[in-house]
């Protein structure tokens, strides 16, 4: 996607020969690793009209996928990997239309190391070429390292590695850690792959993402009154206070009181006695239920507030963001981020049936025998503790940078070019989103964008987010470069 926008306004230059390297060893089409999947059971989890690029980037999604299944009905919520051909297509045009004098160098290598310079950066890359170039876009993703080891010489599954969790034994049995929307495409893989074993979910809540009922569009009229109200104020607000607007706007829609919709604010407590498969089963079967019968109509209003959050959070004092991350968090994201009406039937025609059990309060994993693992939680081996033949890891993303996949975001950070942020992932400009080093200055030409700026912007998963982020980094860009003659920019996506 940065891709694309970098190539739109690079080419709006005038008198200039520019030469853009795109560097990616992984594959030819773009897209994040959850888009990487061949299969017809990962689904979108936003709906295909949410889906398109900008206008001016060509087709929009819907028309795309229904060419994409032919004469079959497309889902409100398609398969993945139809959105990773659009994104392609999208990107073949964009160069189609690219004058001459832009020149695309695509490397399948990666780079090692990044320097910046007086004039740009200095590149080394793995297939020992050196490059000076005048500008660097990051665009390194969520980072997930693969497979993630869990200590003591035992090796768990990654969710994203889709040829081996297909071939699984269909007998196993598989412990899954983690049990937010990666889990539910773990699950919703083994499912589709005859799987038969027992299947177990375990994570610190033990509840799984809410289910999405019927969708309205919604403008979320008393949050940005109240935001730019604040901002105009020019001061700090409270955790307290953005939950009070946020549950006004809810209550203003008429979205269903004391339900999901407001147990985001709640902290999650690690209770023994409320973490049985019994319970999270039956508080599943609960947002099953209203999801069909059109009572979830507290997730459209949360939808809405994609477009304000990072401003909302950016506002938000420091303790607020704390205690926001270590106390409400796993509510937020299992209300804000809830998964399709088919996944919902899915999973919850598997718990009905005893393949699929939830467990909460997971406090500890060892190996034993033959590659197996025990699993232990705060309920106890009775009431949730177990062996299995099995492990995949689907606890989500790594914001401590130390851990990123990318060597080259591990070298940035180990020379300090650029700084872990304390709440998680790079520090940046939160307006420009060049990259600020350790000595707390930001980059001239150098840019850091995606998942891992969530420190600084909260919410950078919406493709609306992600959009505003690549238009803003492309037009830094093209700026700094227009007074140049012989300008080579870069993107390492």
């Amino acid at each position: 996607m940065t891709t694309i926008h970098l190539v739109r306004a690079l080419r709006r230059l005038e008198g200039t020969r520019i030469e853009l390297h795109l560097f990616d060893p992984s594959s030819e089409l773009p897209g994040g690793i959850a888009y990487t999947t061949p299969h017809d059971c990962h689904v979108l989890n936003m709906r295909a009209e949410a889906m398109r690029l900008s206008s001016d980037c060509g087709e929009d999604f819907e028309g795309f996928a229904q060419r994409a299944v032919g004469p079959r009905e497309i889902s409100a919520y398609p398969p993945r990997w139809i959105f990773r051909r659009y994104l392609a297509q999208a990107l073949e045009s964009a160069l189609r239309r690219a004058d001459a004098r832009l020149d695309v160098v695509s490397h399948r290598s990666w780079v090692q190391s990044c320097r910046p310079s007086l004039d740009g950066a200095v590149l080394r890359t793995s297939a020992r070429a050196t490059l000076h170039v005048d500008a660097v876009v990051i665009c390194a993703g969520e980072g997930q390292a693969s497979p993630p080891r869990l200590g003591m010489g035992l090796n768990a599954m990654s969710p994203w590695a889709f040829d081996r969790m297909a071939e699984v034994d269909p007998t196993s049995r598989v412990a899954i850690l983690g049990s937010g929307l990666t889990a539910v495409d773990a699950v919703a893989l083994l499912q589709s792959s005859g799987h038969r074993g027992q299947i177990a979910c375990y994570s610190r809540s033990g509840g799984l993402p809410e289910v999405q009922g019927a969708y309205f569009h919604h403008h979320p009229e008393l949050v940005s009154s109240w935001l730019t109200e604040a901002t105009t104020q020019r001061g700090r607000w409270s955790l307290e206070q953005v939950v009070e607007v946020v549950c006004a706007e809810l209550d203003g829609a008429g979205a269903v009181p004391g339900g999901a919709a407001r147990s985001w604010r709640s902290k999650v407590e690690l209770d023994p006695a409320g973490q049985s498969s019994a319970s999270h089963h039956a508080r599943f079967a609960a947002s099953l239920r209203n999801a069909r019968e059109g009572r979830a109509t507290w997730y459209p209003v949360l939808d809405s507030l994609g477009g304000v959050a990072p401003e909302i959070w950016r506002g938000l004092e420091p303790e607020g963001k704390r205690r926001f991350l270590s106390e409400c968090f796993p509510r937020w994201a299992a209300t804000r981020h809830p998964m399709p009406l088919q996944n919902g039937e899915l999973l919850g025609a598997m718990l009905d049936s005893g393949h699929l059990k939830l467990h909460g309060g997971l406090c500890g994993v060892e190996p034993q025998a033959f590659g197996r693992a025990r699993l232990s939680t705060l309920a106890g081996e009775r009431s949730g503790g177990g062996v299995f033949d099995v492990v995949i890891d689907a606890r989500g993303t790594s914001y401590d940078l130390r851990r990123h996949s990318s060597r080259l975001v591990r070298d940035l950070l180990a020379s300090g070019v650029i700084a872990q942020h304390p709440l998680g992932g790079a520090r940046v400009d939160f307006r420009s989103l060049r990259a600020v080093g350790r000595d707390g200055a930001a980059h001239e030409r150098l840019f850091f964008l995606g998942p891992q700026t969530r420190g600084v912007h909260f919410y950078t998963s919406a493709i609306e987010t992600l959009q505003v982020h690549a238009r803003t980094v492309a037009g830094h860009v093209a700026a700094s470069l227009e007074q140049r003659t012989a300008a080579r920019p870069l993107v390492e996506a």
